[in-house]
């Protein structure tokens, strides 16, 4: 009825249990489960299925970090009605940094008399992840700095900073940041603008695929150009 569960990053544990019921009891963060008919769904702690026949299930972590836990699992009806005296709410954001999932990830650009500064957050191609970016700031030395942010989908010439983990000992992510100084701006459909100093906080995040980056260009001639963006890696 009770299974713990340990998972390397990416790893997948197989459970012989024979039953209709299995729910994620506790965990570090998401994983999947595959039951021996095929079926798969995504489960977050607290999350089951019912009514469906199994003779086995394969559970795989989806947080790309070690992953411990309790899946429940049976011929059973479980239910937990119990009402304590706090209601804990969910922090998915807490939850995505526990996983190792969380990063910040910057660049700079120095100014170069008559060129134009970029800045780029790059997800490689075949990273086997989105970017899911949710805040990002721009700053220079130039006051009243712009910059255009748009979804390019070539690299920068120059690479600055790896992805940074939010978590202590975290792993290393996907995306790293690159730059670029020339006489012209990289001409690109900007989704909006931002002046510097300011935190922009989207109202829905960026998704940025592999083979993608999110590039700001500078408005100005011969300034530079620092960005700074937030973002959580969700696998593929």
């Amino acid at each position: 009825m009770q299974f713990d569960l340990q998972l390397a990053a990416n790893g997948a544990q197989r459970i012989e249990v024979d039953g209709r019921f299995f729910k994620y009891k506790s965990g570090t963060g998401l994983i999947r489960v595959t039951t021996s008919k095929g079926e798969v769904v995504d489960l977050m702690p607290g999350q089951g299925v019912w009514n469906t026949q199994f003779s086995s299930l394969t559970v795989t972590d989806r947080t790309g970090a070690a992953n411990a836990g309790v899946l429940m699992a049976g011929n059973i009806d479980f239910r937990d009605d119990r009402i304590t005296g706090t209601v804990d709410v969910v922090d998915g954001g807490k939850a995505r940094t526990l996983a190792g999932i969380a990063f910040g990830c910057s660049g700079y650009q120095l100014s170069v008399a008559g060129e134009v500064a970029h800045v780029e957050i790059w997800n490689p191609p075949g990273s086997g992840k989105n970017l899911i970016i949710n805040t990002a700031v721009m700053a220079s030395g130039t006051v009243g700095q712009l910059a255009g942010v748009s979804l390019y989908n070539a690299v920068l010439a120059v690479p600055a900073n790896p992805a940074q983990n939010k978590k202590c000992g975290g792993g290393p992510g996907v995306a790293s940041s690159f730059t670029k100084s020339q006489a012209t701006q990289i001409t690109n459909t900007a989704i909006w603008s931002m002046s510097s100093g300011v935190i922009y906080k989207p109202t829905e995040p960026i998704v940025v695929a592999q083979g993608w980056g999110l590039l700001f260009t500078g408005q100005s001639i011969a300034a530079s150009l620092l960005v700074t963006a937030e973002y959580f890696e969700d696998p593929i």
